[in-house]
């Protein structure tokens, strides 16, 4: 292929008048091209599609290995994918009943592997680097029993009925809940101390938070949890710097017992000097921190509560 520069001339027949298509052109084997049309008209004029030669990606890795339980059994159910420098997003499964697999060519770099099955822990290899050309063995995956966690509720009056959206965070992975006769029933989580996070978001008016629970292999852990009337309120953060700051920063709120009640990663838009985001919190006291990238670190107190609500709360972050 010359990258310098190509044209290919092609017809497309056999369309239906009527309809709408879009057009993906990709080029095959070891080079892909992202380039997309959408709304192709059949009958209409001619498309051209310019193509940057910098979109050219090189797709020559191959990855192998085998996914197996805690006995050496293969996991033919699970599903995987790349994490990393080279990954698509794209969901795939073994090739056998024994659980070995073999992707398709990715793009050279330091990728990792998401395992996730329905009996088992959620599961993320070490990064293994992959020069051009290369085929990487990860061996076998071995995928532990995981642990279940199911949350029922009490709600302080005011709160919004019915499961409100939760999920759990720890062990580097994010396991959903799902609704079961007004219980909230986690998917299997790898076992170990994590926190059960409910968002303060969508049609419900119940405070987010964070909570802690341990998890252990085989086990069904059982959670009651109070839930409370939250009120919104706009979280503005502004950093002292003349220019815009790569990177982002932490953000972590406290309560008036110390307890975490939000844990987040903001990132600096590319132009602006400031980030809003709106949290839904219960009445009471809170401490705000927030930690960038380059180390600075800025906190404040705020009392919040129904009269605050829509008001927002603004600190700034000086650059270090």
């Amino acid at each position: 292929m010359d990258h310098g520069g190509f044209r290919r001339d092609f017809r497309i027949s056999g369309l239906d008048d009527l309809a709408v298509y879009s057009l993906v052109v990709q080029v095959p084997e070891t080079w892909q091209v992202l380039a997309q049309v959408e709304q192709l008209l059949p009958g209409g004029p001619a498309v051209v599609v310019a193509v940057d030669p910098d979109l050219l990606v090189e797709r020559s890795v191959r990855f192998t290995g085998r996914i197996v339980d805690a006995f050496g059994a293969g996991v033919p159910t699970a599903q995987f994918s790349m994490v990393g420098e080279g990954s698509d997003g794209v969901v795939l499964i073994p090739r056998d009943s024994e659980g070995h697999f073999e992707t398709e060519t990715f793009p050279p770099g330091e990728d990792s592997i998401r395992v996730m099955s329905r009996d088992h822990a959620p599961f993320l290899s070490p990064a293994r680097h992959a020069a051009a050309g290369a085929v990487v063995d990860f061996g076998d995956l071995v995928l532990d029993a995981g642990g279940a966690i199911e949350v029922s509720f009490q709600r302080v009056a005011g709160a919004s009925a019915g499961v409100p959206q939760m999920l759990v965070r720890g062990g580097g992975s994010f396991v959903e809940f799902s609704e079961r006769d007004g219980l909230a029933v986690s998917g299997p989580c790898e076992p170990g101390d994590h926190e059960i996070e409910i968002f303060g978001g969508g049609d419900s008016n119940v405070a987010q938070g964070l909570h802690p629970v341990e998890v252990r292999a085989g086990e069904v852990t059982y959670v009651e949890l109070t839930l409370e009337r939250g009120y919104a309120r706009p979280l503005r953060i502004e950093h002292g710097s003349s220019s815009a700051i790569p990177g982002g920063l932490q953000l972590e709120v406290f309560d008036s017992s110390g307890g975490r009640v939000h844990f987040g990663r903001l990132d600096w838009r590319p132009t602006a000097k400031t980030f809003e985001r709106e949290l839904r919190l219960a009445p009471g006291e809170y401490r705000f921190v927030g930690t960038t990238d380059a180390g600075a670190r800025a906190e404040v107190r705020a009392t919040l509560g129904p009269e605050q609500e829509g008001q927002a709360l603004e600190f700034e972050i000086e650059a270090p």
